[in-house]
């Protein structure tokens, strides 16, 4: 009975899908109100609607125990932090970020290397807390935040930054990685391998 109810925890986490709605509305709705306050409370529901059923997965199946794995989680946790936070600065101070129409094109910072920073740490903050709190099976759940960063980030660049920088975008696009370099890859898809053998050989 209690393995039942532990795994349908497993099934919580993708409540976060919702996440992809509320950002298409919100790109509709900024750029015609330019309302600031309006834009950060968007900002935080879709935050809260993209993390809580991810924890509330990881709380209630979590095995606290420092291993390997969980040193890999916490390592994942502190890069997705430095990530989020070096992404922000530099977007922020962009005319026009809070309506979703920016002045120009970032490419500073994390910028450089991946054309979507904020959604690579969405995705090392939840999957290193997956590993780092004991939850495996939550953590090869995590592709769908990957999935979910693959259409947001689509569809911004195709109907926001194409649009509004042309040319000097599809350069920036040309150079840069989409989320992770091709190394990123092959590393994230060795964890998940060894993860999934952990996981389906017990």
């Amino acid at each position: 009975m209690l393995r039942k109810l532990l795994d349908g925890f497993l099934l919580v986490p993708f409540i976060s899908i919702f996440v992809l709605p509320i950002a298409w509305f919100e790109g509709r709705l900024l750029p015609k109100s330019g309302r600031i306050s309006l834009a950060g409370a968007l900002t935080l529901f879709n935050a809260l609607v993209l993390y809580v059923p991810w924890a509330i997965a990881i709380i209630a199946t979590r095995h606290l125990r420092i291993n390997p794995v969980a040193v890999v989680g916490f390592f994942m946790i502190a890069v997705g932090f430095i990530v989020l936070a070096t992404s922000l600065f530099p977007i922020l101070r962009v005319p026009g970020q809070t309506r979703s129409l920016p002045e120009s094109l970032v490419v500073e910072g994390p910028y450089r290397y991946v054309r979507h920073p904020i959604y690579l740490s969405h995705f090392l903050l939840i999957a290193g807390a997956a590993l780092a709190c004991g939850t495996p099976k939550v953590f090869l759940e995590t592709p769908v935040v990957l999935g979910m960063a693959a259409i947001g980030g689509k569809y911004e660049e195709s109907r926001r930054l194409l649009p509004l920088f042309g040319k000097t975008f599809e350069r920036y696009r040309a150079q840069t990685n989409f989320l992770l370099p091709v190394w990123g890859w092959i590393i994230l898809g060795l964890v998940y391998g060894f993860i999934a053998f952990h996981v389906f050989s017990l």
